[in-house]
């Protein structure tokens, strides 16, 4: 990715954070939308795009998303976070706790070996 492209991503993504923040998240979905094409590997964009949708209550369009980060960062524990967000909105409520217990069981294990 040449660096005109890359200071774009980053502003889109920087302005699409603070636009979902500040309560306009359908603005900040354009605007994370057009960085995600822009740079479709990108996984702190992903990872923002997703709570975006989450923002929205778009719990599939978030789940489609980490499926696609998860593909990308092999097993990030961080993400599931997210993900039992996402379920939660979808309707999945049993995988949303198993998502949050593999989380949470994640940290722990972090925090004891720190």
């Amino acid at each position: 990715m040449t660096t005109k492209i890359e200071a774009k991503v980053q502003l889109l993504h920087a302005l699409g954070y603070l636009y979902c923040r500040h309560g306009q998240v359908k603005r900040a979905l354009v605007l994370l939308l057009l960085a995600g094409r822009l740079a479709p590997r990108d996984a702190g964009l992903l990872r923002t795009l997703a709570y975006a949708f989450i923002c929205d209550g778009a719990g599939l369009s978030a789940l489609r998303v980490l499926d696609h980060l998860s593909t990308l960062s092999g097993g990030d524990r961080r993400i599931e976070l997210l993900r039992s967000r996402a379920l939660w909105l979808a309707g999945k409520e049993a995988e949303a706790r198993e998502s949050l217990r593999a989380f949470t069981t994640d940290r722990a294990a972090h925090v004891d070996a720190g």
